[in-house]
């Protein structure tokens, strides 16, 4: 074969080629832009990818899963190209399955459960799948150097606005593999949340912004189980929820939440809706908190219902939380403690810390002594 170096360009067939009595394999010279197009249109090729949106730019993508959820469009149509993957994506499937950072690596059992579940379904959904290679990306950047994470939270960018893009909106009557990869898509995107505002150092009111959107996309997840709880009781996804339902009847044994009961108890103008929504979100909290125990990582269950704790909580706390009122957002920073007793987890870090912080900003010395406990055990000071 002659080299392109070798090849005088000229059409038809070159001289070069035509004296050595070969096949001419000069490129046109409009073939470039041709490949240029493809590549563009690919959004898993190497060559050519369009510019990705930035990591802070990540957490915007996962936004709009409550809006997606509700959609009635159809999806687009997809070219065969689409489907190629690339080494990329083997490497960050490789490190889904070696590793067990797909939920909580202590409880190896419910980890290998949740992960067979999650890849059976993803292999017939092609936005779970990307969805899931997002989430590895994003996992492989906490592990790396600095020059390298902001690589792996590109791709993890490219592929969650892949899945966000192509996410499929579910029918009128979905069938159970359809109800089971809408709730570990969105699940999926709760933890990316989380992950995004953990990587953060943010002031508190961008810092609110971002919790509040975290806030929403747990109202997804819900959403799909109060409407599709009865096809989410087959046996492979059954021990994956069946908790969330239990935990609601539990009631917290310890006293760590005293003082909240009693600002409930003494604040006036405060609706009957909202103090039912105060106390149920308080008792939950008291649930998790009966699980610290000094110098103990928390027990695995206790992990569970700190997580849950925005999917837990009335509607009505959610509309106080978005109008700052004062004593939803003390109940707020003691959630904040619950989450800064997962902070070995890596999608959770400093956000339970963060969260205090900012409220306790927020708020200012006026409530000062209702702030004291939670500042207390994450460990900063008081305004």
């Amino acid at each position: 074969m002659v080299d392109q170096g070798s090849c005088d360009q000229r059409h038809p067939t070159c001289i070069n080629c035509q004296n050595s009595d070969r096949v001419c394999i000069y490129r046109p010279t409009d073939q470039p832009r041709a490949a240029e197009a493809s590549s563009a249109s690919n959004p898993s090729s190497n060559d050519h990818t369009p510019p990705a949106p930035s990591p802070q730019q990540h957490g915007e993508i996962a936004r709009g899963l409550p809006q997606a959820l509700s959609s009635s469009h159809n999806p687009p149509v997809q070219s065969p190209d689409e489907a190629l993957v690339n080494f990329v994506h083997l490497e960050l499937f490789n490190h889904l399955i070696q590793e067990s950072f797909l939920f909580i690596n202590r409880d190896t059992a419910f980890t290998d459960r949740f992960k067979k579940t999650v890849l059976s379904s993803a292999f017939s959904t092609p936005y779970l799948m990307h969805g899931v290679l997002s989430f590895s990306a994003h996992h492989i950047s906490t592990q790396v150097p600095a020059e390298k994470s902001q690589y792996y939270l590109r791709q993890s960018t490219q592929l969650l606005t892949w899945a966000v893009a192509r996410f499929n909106p579910a029918p009128r009557e979905p069938d159970r593999d359809t109800c089971v990869a809408l709730l570990l898509f969105s699940s999926l995107l709760c933890a990316q949340g989380l992950a995004d505002i953990a990587s953060l150092d943010l002031e508190p009111e961008p810092f609110f912004i971002r919790f509040g959107h975290y806030f929403g996309l747990h109202r997804g997840v819900r959403s799909i189980l109060n409407d599709h709880w009865a096809r989410l009781k087959e046996p492979e996804v059954r021990d994956l929820v069946e908790w969330c339902r239990l935990s609601v009847l539990e009631k917290g044994q310890g006293s760590e939440c005293d003082r909240l009961r009693q600002l409930v108890a003494q604040s006036i103008n405060i609706s009957p809706s909202a103090t039912e929504a105060y106390l149920h979100a308080i008792e939950q909290l008291q649930c998790v908190l009966d699980g610290r125990k000094l110098h103990q990582p928390l027990p695995t269950y206790h992990v569970y219902l700190a997580l849950a704790w925005p999917l837990l909580v009335h509607e009505k706390l959610v509309d106080l939380l978005v109008l700052r009122r004062p004593v939803a957002m003390i109940i707020l920073a003691y959630y904040g403690v619950t989450l800064d007793l997962c902070r070995d987890l890596w999608m959770v870090g400093q956000a339970g810390k963060q969260l205090v912080y900012a409220i306790t900003k927020h708020l200012g010395s006026e409530w000062a002594e209702y702030l004291q406990w939670p500042c207390d055990a994450v460990g900063i000071t008081t305004v």
